[in-house]
């Protein structure tokens, strides 16, 4: 997506209406519809998790795809179209297992690498029960080409994402500015 430059006018200087009209009218559109993503699970994410190690949650629904930023072909992986701030923002649900306490995470990974800010933990006791965990909202720069992903860990074995009325792992992106 083009971001539309701007232009400042000077006294005196005589402009078209259609000349003002498309300076303000592009900057507009692409303010209204700027670069958002929504990505979801609407299926239990399998195979399990391995136990202590960051795994990428798969994306399997596009709520928005405004500026083509997730492919089915790479269910995980966010890619930046548009170069600029983006706010990040989601959640992980897991699944019940028969473990007493577990430790479970989330974390944004950019280009493949963990964010220094951004990972949430929460110990929880868990035996018939889903947990949602949300993850940090960052705000990150990306140029057009940079990948992010959303990953979650836990330090128990067994467990899957969880779907269900009300819940379900998702991951947003939002264009905030240059």
């Amino acid at each position: 997506m083009i971001i539309p430059s701007t232009r400042i006018f000077t006294a005196g200087e005589i402009e078209t209406g259609a000349y003002l009209n498309s300076a303000v009218t592009n900057l507009g559109n692409f303010m209204l519809g700027k670069p958002i993503t929504v990505l979801r699970q609407s299926s239990v994410q399998s195979p399990q998790f391995t136990a202590s190690t960051f795994t990428a949650l798969n994306w399997n629904v596009a709520d928005v795809n405004r500026d083509n930023n997730w492919a089915s072909g790479t269910p995980s992986v966010w890619t930046c179209n548009t170069a600029g701030w983006y706010r990040f923002a989601g959640q992980t649900s897991f699944s019940s297992v028969a473990t007493t306490v577990a430790d479970r995470r989330n974390a944004w990974y950019k280009n493949g690498t963990s964010l220094t800010t951004g990972t949430t933990l929460d110990r929880v006791s868990l035996t018939s029960q889903t947990a949602t965990l949300p993850a940090q909202a960052v705000l990150v720069y990306m140029n057009a080409g940079d990948t992010m992903d959303l990953r979650a860990y836990t330090s128990g074995t067994g467990y899957t994402t969880s779907v269900g009325t009300g819940f379900a792992s998702f991951m947003s992106a939002e264009w905030v500015s240059l």
